[in-house]
Order: C-alpha cells, then structure tokens, then sequence
C-alpha cells in the first residue's frame, strides 16, 4: 500500500477556512453534548417522569408489590403471628374411658358381651404452673416480632438492589448519549481529515487512523448497549415480571444528601434503632431471654384435673374427680435445659454485638467512599473536563496549522471521552454508595 508522506505546509486561505468550520463544527458539537449531572437543575430527583410514565418511586412500589420472596416473608410472619396467639392457650383435654371389672363370659375366659360391669369415663385438663403459660407468649411474641422484621429487611434489601441497578441503567444511557456524542465529533474530524487527503495536504495514514478509531467507538457503543440491556433485565428480575418490560427511557439519577447529613457517628447511632438486622437480632434476644426464664419455670409442677361419671349395668352409678401432679425428679433434664437457653441468649447478645461493630464498620467504609466520590467529581468537573475539551481544541488547532500530528488529535479525543466515563463512573459509584448507606440504616436519607 503506498502511504504519501505530508509534507510542511503553510494554510492557505482555502485551508485555513477548512481549518476555521473544523473548529467552529467540534466547538458547536462539544457544547452540544449532554450535560454533566452536576449541571442539571437542583431539584432533578428520581421523580423525574420517563416517556414510560415510570419513575423509581414507582418501579420501588412495584418491586414491593410483585416480589415473591416479600410475599413469602409476609407469609411467614402471618404464621408466627399465629404461632404467639396459640403459644399460651391450654392443651387439649383427655377423655378416657376405663372398664373395671368387666365380668368372664361362663364358661370361658372371653369377656362378657352381655354384662358391662363397671365403665369409668372421665376428662382430664392439663395446667401448666409458675407462668409457663406466660413465658410461651412471650417468647413466641418476641420469635414473631423477629421474623416481622426479617420481612423489613428482605424489602430494604431488595429496595437497595433496585436503587444500584436502576443508576446503573440510567448511567448506562447516559454513557451511550456520551459517546455517540463523541463519535459525532470523530466523524466531522474525520470528514475533514478525508478532504485534506483528498487535497494533498494530509496524509493515508491518518485517513486511516480516523476510521479505526470511528470502528472503536461504534463496538464501544455495542458494548455499552449490551449493558443497558443487562441492566434492564436485571431490573425486571427484581420487579418479577417479564425481562423486556419498558423501563424509564431516560431520567435523572438521585439527589445526594448534604454532607452534615453523612456524619459517620451520627449515622451509626440512627442506625442502631432502625437497622432492621439489629433490631430483629435484639428481638431474638428478647426470645431467648423469654426461652431462659420458661427453662426456669420448668422446675414447677404441672398439675392435671380430671372429673368423671361411673357406669354399671344398671346405668350412671356415681361420679369422680382426680388430681395428678408431675413429679420434676428429672433434674438433669431441667438442668441441661437451662444451660442449653442460657448459652443461646449468651450466644444472640454475642451475635449482637459483632453486628453493631461490623454495621459500623460498612457505615464509615460507605460514607468516606461517597465523600471521595464527591471530592472526585468535583475535580472532574472544575479541572479535568474543561482541560480535556481545551485539549482537544488545541490538538486541532495544531494539527490544522501543521504544528503537530494528527495522532494527537486522536489522543485528545480519547482523553475527553475518557474524562466523561470516568465522570459517569464517580457518579453512579455515589449512587451505589448511597443506597449502601440507605440500606444500613434501614430508611431513606
């Protein structure tokens, strides 16, 4: 392939007009592309309506509504719920029937069918004593506050999950926009670079470089596609439905909270009474403390009453009443009982505790992550940005008056693409830290 060599030139007026729309067009074209975020209005939240009529509020009320594993835990808690209504109400009675005296049929040793002899029938009831019956509620009542609880968690979890790969969704497009946007300039860059060839004063081989580089950015705005539909999918996973169900076509990304709002101290104190993994953790202590008090209780006596009528074969003949009483001889049982439920309230107030620290651990881990995130963007935004679109511009302003190579155009492009990605990437880096914090504490900032 012959490759012409460029020689030094000096613009004429025809090309220095070329040069004059090659600048005036990327101008046009750079301050076309979309917006950084943190040049959108103030009060764009996540409300922001898409042409689906979707917002994130409502995906959140459909992941609520049509989430199988909630409705499983709503399920499960309407069982214990009923597990602690039934935990302090008395066992059933017996009813026995005895056959006393039941004459021989003569001769033979078969019993009579024609003579009853004496029928004992009698009720008895069972009553536990010491406030068992108590300490069951009790321990039941604290079980189904925990699983209760579990349900909160299951949706604050699945409300986090929602909240990341929403941004992700969102930025996905939002990194779309960005480099279509980019390839627009590359191919007017191009173009130009295509006419000076054409005119003697470029060269093949940055005709070629030119296209090679369009090649990249078109398969880099496959890949970005593919992600978008990954992240679809993702969402309509989460909201049980249909995997190409329409989603939000655009909106804005969640407003950040400010920062006296993100104190780390503050924070973990908020979320030591509304974490709902703590909470349901203490209800579970409350359930083995409840657990170690019905072991102690054991040591009282049940004791059984019974009444009854007796029966000859002359009819109803008299009536009877009993009283049993259970005999706690078995001390090695109650004892093994007692440690068994002393060891696991020891065991829950342990659990409790490596909880509290770890949730204050991931609570500062998040909040100096956003923190940075936001130092981050700033910097992108008030230096990195502005330095890269100059660049570019000073790039093709080299390159037009034959100061400089045409692969520092291509690398000032690529430098202002990357900014913008980078860009995207502190901001959805925000987001995901944000529905981390939200997801600690267990509400909404």
């Amino acid at each position: 392939m012959m490759v012409r060599h460029r020689k030094r030139w000096r613009p004429c007026a025809r090309r220095a007009a070329i040069g004059a729309v090659l600048l005036a067009g990327i101008g046009a074209l750079l301050a076309a592309m979309p917006a950084n975020a943190a040049d959108q209005p103030a009060n764009r939240t996540m409300a922001t309506v898409s042409a689906t009529g979707h917002t994130l509020d409502e995906l959140l009320g459909i992941a609520r509504r049509m989430s199988p594993e909630l409705a499983a835990r709503a399920l499960e808690t309407e069982a214990a719920e009923a597990r602690a209504d039934a935990a302090d109400k008395l066992p059933d009675p017996k009813l026995s029937v005895t056959y006393d005296q039941w004459p021989l049929a003569s001769p033979g040793a078969a019993p009579s069918l024609t003579r009853l002899g004496f029928v004992k029938y009698m009720v008895v009831q069972e009553f536990p004593l010491g406030g068992k019956l108590d300490s069951k509620r009790e321990q039941a009542l604290a079980e189904s506050r925990a699983v209760a609880i579990d349900r909160e968690n299951a949706e604050t979890e699945l409300v986090a999950r929602v909240k990341t790969v929403f941004a992700e969704y969102v930025q996905a497009g939002r990194a779309i926009e960005r480099t279509q946007a980019t390839l627009t300039i590359l191919k007017s860059i191009a173009d130009q670079v295509r006419l000076r060839y054409g005119q003697g004063v470029g060269t093949q081989v940055d005709a070629i470089q030119a296209e090679i580089e369009r090649k990249d950015l078109e398969s880099e705005l496959v890949r970005l596609e593919y992600e978008r539909r990954q992240a679809g999918i993702r969402i309509n996973t989460l909201l049980n439905r249909a995997s190409e169900a329409p989603l939000p076509a655009g909106g804005g990304l969640r407003p950040l909270p400010p920062a006296p709002a993100l104190d780390p101290v503050a924070l973990t104190e908020r979320a030591r009474h509304t974490n709902p993994q703590l909470r349901a953790q203490q209800a579970r202590i409350d359930a083995a403390d409840r657990g170690r008090d019905l072991a102690d209780r054991n040591w009282y006596p049940d004791i059984g009453v019974g009444v009854g009528v007796n029966q000859t074969d002359r009819g109803l003949d008299s009536y009877q009443a009993m009283v049993e009483v259970n005999l706690p001889l078995q001390w090695g049982l109650r004892r093994a009982q007692q440690a068994e439920a002393t060891a696991m309230a020891s065991g829950a107030r342990q659990r409790l505790a490596q909880m509290d620290r770890q949730l204050e651990g991931d609570l500062a881990e998040a909040v100096q992550g956003l923190a940075s995130a936001r130092e981050l963007e700033r910097l992108i935004d008030s230096g990195l940005v502005p330095q890269a679109e100059a660049g570019l511009q000073a790039a093709l302003k080299g390159y037009e008056s034959g100061l400089s190579e045409f692969t520092a155009v291509l690398e000032a492009e690529r430098r202002l693409q990357k900014v913008h990605i980078d860009h995207l990437k502190v901001q959805l880096d925000q987001q995901m830290r944000l529905a981390e914090i939200e997801r600690l504490i267990g509400e909404d900032l």
